[in-house]
């Protein structure tokens, strides 16, 4: 492939990067495209359906050119902020607000990919979304701005859980089929360092990327470079706000009667002792149904410990970087993790995010991509949400890790 195509193929990545923290908060569109720092807010009218009747105007969701969004099966999208606005009586309609749009110019040094298919893969879900999703039209509009400026066609391929996932990439990598996937968000704690060290992926040196651009995180990206060659570049994304943390049950802690994780931290005491007074707390039988305090949701427990207690898994020393496994903060998260388990036995031992999902866990330590599943699982005002707690040697600093890197 072409070091054009690999620049655009990095520049539809670092897009969906983005994607995540718009979509995750439905704030308006960033023009992630060009690479301003605009935003585009509403205001623009739409055209119709380009049959010269002015019916529609302002009823669909469209582009900037005034073009009416269709979804994926040749509907048009309604403007939920058009519809709202009309009367049920006279059908007469008032002024609204109009969708966020997206430039769909190309520039001239962007040759696209001819009308290819660029698939995308990620594991569970975060790439597809729903069409009831109130910020739908906006996820559609960046989609097909994509699609306008790269010349292609995105289709997204998700639903299985993590390790099946990966396996199925293994696997299609050792077959040889290209076809498989063009762009993969990859689970950082199984490819890292096994997929470069097994020669399933190639250095990005040598392709035109930068890899001081402000858009990388730089002492990231230099941490996980394998004999001087990156292989992972890890996105500076700052709308995400906390990248992971701990989700909880509201109504599991109002029918037990305890203090949820909320007032640990008005009091500033969300620190380890607490979380786990409060998982054992919450671990309860009741009308012959067992319940847990804690689980951990498409995560182990030990590096989220490990990284609230203030642990840096890698450290230079005489020029490298080397692997920091004996750290004192991380001996104490994976005793800390051990305890949870076997000693407390606050955590459940089979299916644990299912019980979550069901209402049979009060907490679980997930990332912030999640939030909106357990919305639609539990109901969007019974979630509640807080950082990891505090660990013994993080000096009473909140620290969240910032999950696994999406790469190439």
């Amino acid at each position: 492939m072409k070091i054009s195509k690999w620049r655009q193929l990095a520049a539809i990545l670092l897009a969906f990067c983005l994607l995540f923290g718009i979509v995750g908060c439905a704030r308006v569109v960033e023009e992630v495209i060009s690479g301003s720092a605009k935003s585009k807010t509403s205001g623009t009218t739409a055209e119709g359906d380009g049959t010269g009747d002015d019916d529609d105007a302002g009823d669909y969701l469209t582009d900037s050119t005034g073009k009416i969004l269709l979804d994926s099966s040749g509907n048009k999208i309604v403007n939920p902020s058009a519809s709202k606005s009309k009367s049920g009586s006279s059908g007469s309609k008032t002024s609204s607000s109009r969708p966020a749009t997206v430039d769909t110019s190309k520039p001239a040094d962007v040759k696209g990919f001819g009308g290819a298919t660029v698939v995308i893969s990620k594991w569970v879900t975060g790439l597809n979304m729903d069409q009831t999703n109130p910020a739908y039209g906006q996820w559609l509009a960046f989609v097909q701005a994509l699609e306008a400026k790269y010349n292609c066609k995105l289709r997204f391929d998700e639903g299985k859980e993590s390790s099946a996932y990966m396996d199925d990439l293994t696997h299609a990598i050792n077959a040889g089929n290209k076809s498989f996937v063009d762009i993969a968000f990859i689970v950082g704690d199984v490819a890292y360092p096994s997929y470069a060290f097994n020669s399933y992926m190639k250095p990005l040196d040598g392709y035109g990327l930068d890899f001081n651009d402000d858009r990388w995180l730089a002492k990231s990206s230099e941490q996980m470079a394998i004999n001087g060659k990156h292989y992972f570049l890890a996105p500076y994304i700052d709308n995400l706000g906390v990248p992971g943390g701990v989700f909880f049950n509201k109504s599991l802690f109002v029918e037990r009667g305890i203090a949820d994780p909320y007032t640990y931290m008005a009091n500033n005491t969300w620190n380890w002792d607490n979380f786990k007074k409060v998982a054992k707390d919450m671990t309860y039988q009741s009308g012959g149904t067992q319940y847990y305090g804690v689980c951990n949701y498409g995560s182990q427990p030990i590096p989220i410990f490990a990284t609230a207690n203030g642990y840096v898994p890698y450290v230079k020393r005489d020029g490298r970087w080397v692997y920091n496994g004996e750290d004192s903060r991380y001996i104490k998260a994976l005793q800390f993790s051990y305890d949870l388990y076997n000693t407390d036995k606050v955590i459940p031992s089979s299916n644990p995010m299912g019980m979550f999902d069901t209402g049979k866990v009060a907490m679980a330590t997930a990332a912030y991509h999640n939030g909106r599943v357990f919305m639609d699982k539990l109901g969007d005002g019974n979630v509640g949400f807080v950082p990891n707690p505090i660990g013994p040697d993080a000096n009473g600093k909140i620290i969240s890790g910032a999950g696994t890197a999406p790469s190439l």
